[in-house]
């Protein structure tokens, strides 16, 4: 697949550690979950219990407008509805408690990418021109594995973006492979406009 490579941060995307606020809190709730055997079934916990965590929510969480006990009242009817472990309810309500509850959201996530990172499992993304067919989609992990030599299994998430015209973009963490009609003809523009200014 001829493609343009575009890199934000890093070459291999797996090996990138979080950083920032909502990096160092999953980090840590990471850590606590393996040393404590159960990280499986708190990734089973947070794909259940993230639904609840609603841009509403984020947004009430994060607002100093808000006193921590309006916060904590709230939080605690949330972990009680959803039957949350220990290990998840001790940990959502320090990140209250903290003032942290508008990163709520990001923290989970980085815990769900650090436990599959930690399994070989590669999350991408494939924006094409038409909807890929099942062999495509399996080109597509291909070229992924082959990307990410440590990649045991990849989850592919897809959508459809006719300004492509053919072909797709593939990214897999921060780097993004451009295989797409447009992108093509943008780089034959390109080479055309240096070969006027050359020959002038």
């Amino acid at each position: 697949m001829a493609t343009k490579k575009t890199t934000t941060m890093t070459e291999v995307p797996m090996t990138v550690k979080p950083t920032g606020v909502a990096g160092r809190y999953g980090i840590a709730l990471y850590e606590l979950a393996v040393a404590d055997k159960s990280a499986d079934k708190l990734m089973k916990e947070i794909a259940s219990f993230k639904s609840s965590i609603t841009d509403e929510l984020t947004t009430f969480l994060g607002s100093p407008a808000f006193e921590t006990s309006s916060k904590r009242l709230v939080i605690d009817e949330i972990l009680t509805k959803a039957k949350a472990s220990k290990l998840l309810s001790n940990f959502v309500k320090l990140v209250v408690e903290k003032d942290r509850g508008g990163y709520l959201a990001q923290m989970l996530a980085v815990v769900e990418s650090l436990h599959d990172a930690a399994n070989g499992v590669v999350n991408a993304e494939v924006t094409s021109a038409t909807k890929l067919t099942a062999d495509q989609l399996k080109s597509v992990e291909k070229f992924v594995k082959s990307t990410v030599p440590a990649a045991k299994s990849v989850e592919l998430k897809t959508a459809v973006n006719e300004k492509l015209i053919a072909g797709m973009k593939v990214r897999i963490g921060a780097v993004e492979y451009d295989a797409s009609m447009a992108n093509q003809l943008s780089q034959l523009g390109r080479s055309l406009r240096e070969q006027a200014q050359m020959d002038d």
